[in-house]
Formats: C-alpha cells, sequence, structure tokens
C-alpha cells in the first residue's frame, strides 16, 4: 500500500505519535512542526499542500458533508501505513488503539493548517 509517509520513515509516525500525547495544545503542535521537519522536501511540500486543500473542502462542509472530522476517517490511512488486514478490519497494523489517536492528529492538520508550519 503506498502512503503520503515513506517506508524508509516510518520512525516518523512513532514521533508524531509521542508528540500527541502531550496534554498542551501548543507542545503537540510544536512536536508534530518538529517531525514535520523531518520529512523530505518534497513530502512536505505534498502534505503541505494537501492540509491547505482540505481545509478548503472542510470549509464548504455546509454543502459536501466533509467535515475535519470526516476528512479524518476517509485519510487517515493514506497518512498511516496499514497493512492489508488491518485496513481491511480498520485497525492499524500492530493494533487499533492508535486509529483514533491518528485520527486526531489528521483532523488537527487540516483544522490548523496556518499554524503547523510544514515547510
Amino acid at each position: 500500500m503506498c502512503t503520503l509517509i515513506p517506508t524508509c520513515l516510518y520512525i516518523f509516525l512513532f514521533f508524531v505519535c509521542r508528540c500527541w500525547e502531550f496534554t498542551d495544545p501548543a507542545r503537540r503542535f510544536e512536536g508534530l512542526t518538529l517531525c514535520a521537519s523531518l520529512l523530505p522536501a518534497n513530502h512536505a511540500s505534498s502534505l503541505t499542500y494537501l492540509a491547505h486543500f482540505f481545509s478548503e473542502v472542510s470549509f464548504h462542509s455546509e454543502a459536501n458533508k466533509m467535515d475535519s472530522s470526516n476528512l479524518s476517517i476517509v485519510l487517515t490511512p493514506a497518512f498511516f501505513p496499514m497493512d492489508d488486514g488491518a485496513a481491511a478490519a480498520g485497525k492499524r497494523a500492530g493494533g487499533h488503539e492508535k486509529l483514533p489517536q491518528m485520527m486526531q492528529i489528521v483532523e488537527s492538520v487540516i483544522q490548523q493548517k496556518e499554524e503547523v508550519k510544514l515547510t
């Protein structure tokens, strides 16, 4: 399965999830921004573009029914790698307990596109 995060940067996902454990939102976004600086430039640019694009989509949720929460449900598998069995079962490889956290991360990137400086 192809994801936005290259296989060689799966450790990136670990750090992003660890940063999300902070209770202070400012620390969360600081950590997320720091983690994003580990991405290759072309991946960071793609992520920035997608965050802005999907923020615009969610802005029109009255018409399209795709708010940031619904978008995160659809987009999380594209941002976080899932094996075929886990994808079919709606679980992340290694366990389903991180799926809500990963969806929150994607939703927050969409909502806070201006605060999370990815490039």
